[in-house]
Parts: C-alpha cells; structure tokens; sequence
C-alpha cells in the first residue's frame, strides 16, 4: 500500500458527515402526511365531505353565481355551517367555541339577503360573509388564531383555505375508494340512491328533450314550467362543470383540514419590532399636526352650531369641502394608533407610559375630526338628502368612532384586548348593514323630507331610480298622494316604478326570493290598477 491509498483510508470511529441538501427526498406519497390525508379521504367522513362539496358546489353555482341573491343565500350559508359543525365533531373532543359561536353572525348576515333585496351594501356584507365563513373553518378545523383582524389570520387563512386544498386535489377522487369499505346498511343505501339519481339526471334530461320534440303539448307544458322556475338545460351543464370544479377545491380543504394537527398560536411578543424611540417620535409629531387641526376645527364647529359660515360658503361648498380628506384622515390615524398598539416594543412593565399618553391623545384627536366630518356630512344630507354613499360613509365613521373607544382603553389598562372588541364591532355593525332595508330608507328619508316641505326641497326623482325595487312601496305611497297639480313628478315616479318593475320582474322567483316579495308584488298591483 502507497502513501496515497493509506490516505484514503479513514481513521477508527469516523463517521461520514452527509449533506442534508443531497438527501434523498422521498417521493410525496410516501410522506406520513400524505398517508393520513388519504386515510382520512378513504373513510366514510372523506366520502361524505366529498359528495357534500359536489352537491354543494353544484348548487351555489345554479343558485347564487349564475342565479340570484336571495333565499338561495341564506339556504346555502345555513347548510354549509350545519355540514362544518357535524363534520368537524369527534366524539370526546369539543368544537372550538369561538367556531362555533360565529354561526351567529353569519347566520345573521346570511339572513339579510333573505329578508330584502339590497345590492347596494353587498360590497360590504358579501366579503364579510366570505371572511367569516373562512375564520370559522379555520377555527373548527384545530386552527388557532391569535384574534380576528391580524397579519397572522391572513397567513393561516391563506394556507388553510388555498395551500392546504391545492396540495391534495386529489384527495376527492381518492375518497371514492371509501364506498368498498362501508359498513352501515344505511349509508350504504343512501349512497347507492344518490349515485342513481346523478346517473338519472343526465337520462332525464335527454328524454325530456325527445318527448318535447315529438309532442308540442309536452313542449308547451315543459316551456312554461322551465320558464317558470327560470331552469335552462343548457345552464345545468355550466352548473355542473363549474360546481364540479370548485367541489374538488371544497372537498381537498375538508378532508385534509380533519387530520393536519392543530397550530400552536403565534407568541405575540415576538412579532413586536418597532423601537420605543421611534414609535414616541411618530407619534410626537403627528399629535402636533392634528393639534394645530383640532384647535381650527372649534372654530368651524362652533360656527357651525351657531348657523354661521365661513367666508360665505352655501351649505353643498361647507359640506364638501375636506370632507373625504377629513375620512380619509381619521382612517390613517385610526390605523397608525393599531399599528403602534400592536407592534411596538414592551418594557418591563409593558408599553411605556409615554407611547399609551400619545396613542390617547392620537385618538381623542381623531375624534374631534370625526366630528367634524360627521357635522359636515350632516349638513349636507340635511340640505341636498340621504344617499347610499352618504349613508355607507356616514356607517363607517360609526365604527371608527367605537373602536376608537377600545383604543383608549386599552392604553389605559393593557389587560383590555381591543383588537378583539374591534373585529367584535365590525361584525355587528356589519350585520346591522345586512339586516336594514337601506335602499327602503334612504327613500323613506328623503320623501319625508320632501313631503313636510314641498316648496323648499326638491325631490329628485331620478336618483330614486338607482336605488333597487325594495324602495318601491315608499315611491308608490308618494305617488298615489300626490294632487293633480302635480303631474310633472307624477310622471317621473311613474317612470321610476316602472324601473323597478322591470328590475324585480328580471330576478329570480326562487333562488332570489325574499320576504319582501308580497309586499312589493302587492304595490305593483295597485299602482297598476
């Protein structure tokens, strides 16, 4: 042996260090957490949460995205919350109460879209619908959440209800194995009776079509029933197409959402980065500027509460002037107050002294600029009338003045969890919205208005027109009161119902059906007659 191959030779008792980076990965369907997914997709819960997501998936796609939002909407939320909390339970374990206590608000929520037809605030109670839905399966799933409005709710949203479902997609098609494992007589037969009627409906239907060909009474019969229930054979292939493709989505989250572990919540201490230092001098300078503000601000709110103005301003140049700056304003304050309160550093004794006085004075500041705005817009609905922006504005500014409230007091004790009572304020305000016939209120307002003082406020009958058919038994209370001498906005009421008309007659009878729906279908026919 030469020198070179003794150097080969390794020493007694070395051990070969192993690049982690050059391990073998092992393939992804032998990882144990692929293999618990798939026991979990081949029991008797992953089939049933997989027929659950395509039956669901099927309707929500005739009934609400290609149908209307009505009933359909209350219906659906209310089947989807029952599924989630049976499916979710295990025996000797318990839901998580926060889970299921927010079946409260969406139920509420939900329940708005059946009690009126109120498309102006759905940009509101839609997301929020959505966002709670998703918090709640998060929750009944083992997911913990430090509170309801942070950054760490919006990552665990994003991995539960998108990454999660996208890494086992195949998961739903798998789950079809679990029909060879049953055991219970029972779900067995309802199984095999559910299976025959998705191989009836596509038979049906093509026999349907025949016999309507070959007999025109059977057509006629068949027309006026399709028509009726607005049912179009052609939309029932998009139906399932589309419901198909969002049930594979719903059926991987809940099947690998009941077996992945519960998260340990995230320490909030460490999430805090902002110096003292820095965080003292921010807020210095800013509490300087809304001070120079405020002490304006007397000035004009006095004035105004006195029926001065300044500079000789009409009330429409008042009102609009700064107003959505002021908004504006009060939503970044708002906001920079959150994120001092949740991000900077703690001392020994918790947030210094200084940070709490200036985050105090921040808020009491803001409150005077809410004022302002509020006063502002007040002016303005009292001289030109309500609308449903002014109405939303004037909403926001509410909940940004409560939980301007939860602020302060949590400077003033740190035990006092304020980020729970604003996501708390939020819902509710959020269900007052969804509960409230606003297009019926803004209409009711600015009549009144318009009926105590006929000559000095004029009704502009073609905003009534935007507003949707729900306003339509206050205009037609207008309408049959109105004198002959009146003709001119007779006429145009009379073109404003028919608007709404056309509207409520375009929607859906079933899937867009709310309580409303007599009462509206009677003032049509009166005015008719």
């Amino acid at each position: 042996m030469n020198e070179q191959e003794m150097n080969k030779v390794p020493a007694p008792g070395f051990v070969p260090v192993v690049n982690p980076m050059s391990a073998a990965i092992p393939p992804r369907r032998q990882t144990e957490r692929y293999k618990r997914v798939l026991s979990a997709a081949e029991s008797e819960k992953g089939l049933a949460a997989t027929v659950f997501s395509v039956a669901f998936g099927i309707l929500f796609t005739e009934t609400v995205f290609l149908g209307a939002m009505g009933i359909s909407v209350t219906v659906l939320t209310a089947i989807l919350c029952s599924f989630m909390l049976v499916y979710f339970h295990e025996k000797g374990e318990r839901l998580s109460f926060k889970g299921v206590l927010l079946t409260v608000p969406i139920m509420l929520i939900a329940a708005g879209f059946g009690l009126h037809y109120n498309p102006a605030v759905q940009m509101m109670t839609v997301p929020a619908l959505l966002g709670l839905a998703a918090v709640q399966a998060i929750l009944l799933s083992g997911g913990r959440l430090n509170t309801l409005l942070s950054f760490d709710t919006l990552a665990k949203a994003a991995n539960h209800l998108v990454a999660r479902p996208l890494s086992f997609l195949d998961m739903p098609f798998r789950s079809l194995r679990a029909v060879r494992k049953i055991k219970s007589p029972k779900t067995a037969a309802v199984l095999k009776a559910a299976a025959g009627l998705a191989l009836a409906l596509p038979f049906g239907a093509i026999l349907l079509l025949l016999f309507a060909r070959a007999d025109s009474v059977f057509e006629s019969g068949l027309n006026y029933i399709t028509q009726t229930l607005h049912i179009s054979f052609g939309k029932l292939i998009t139906d399932l197409l589309l419901g198909s493709t969002g049930a594979i989505v719903l059926g991987a989250y809940l099947i690998a959402a009941k077996v992945e572990g519960k998260e340990p919540a995230k320490d909030k201490a460490a999430s805090r980065f902002i110096d003292t230092t820095v965080g003292t001098a921010f807020l210095s300078v800013i509490n300087l500027i809304l001070l120079l503000f405020v002490a304006v601000q007397f000035q004009y709110l006095f004035a105004g509460s006195a029926g001065r103005m300044v500079s000789g301003l009409s009330y429409a140049e008042y009102a609009r002037k700064g107003f959505f700056e002021l908004s504006w304003a009060s939503g970044l304050c708002f906001a920079a107050a959150v994120f001092i309160l949740c991000f900077c550093k703690k001392g020994q004794n918790g947030l210094p002294i200084a940070v709490r006085v200036l985050v105090t004075l921040m808020c009491t500041c803001n409150g005077v600029i809410l004022a302002s705005a509020v006063l502002r817009m007040g002016l303005y609905v009292q001289a030109y009338g309500l609308s449903v922006k002014r109405l939303l504005t004037l909403w926001f500014m509410a909940v940004i003045g409560v939980c301007l409230i939860w602020l302060v007091l949590q400077c003033i004790s740190e035990q006092f969890n304020a980020l729970r009572f604003i996501g708390a304020t939020a819902i509710v305000f959020v269900c007052v919205l969804s509960l409230v016939n606003v297009d019926r209120l803004i209409a009711h307002y600015n009549i009144e208005r318009y009926i105590k003082s006929p000559a000095a406020v004029q009704l502009d009958a073609s905003y009534l027109s935007d507003l949707s058919y729900s306003a339509l038994p206050e205009v037609a209370q207008l309408y049959t009161s109105l004198k002959d001498d009146s003709q001119p906005l007779r006429n145009e009421l009379n073109g404003v119902m028919e608007e709404m008309r056309s509207s409520y007659e375009g929607r859906h009878r079933i899937y867009g059906f709310t309580a409303e729906d007599a009462e509206i279908s009677g003032f049509l026919a009166s005015v008719s007659a």
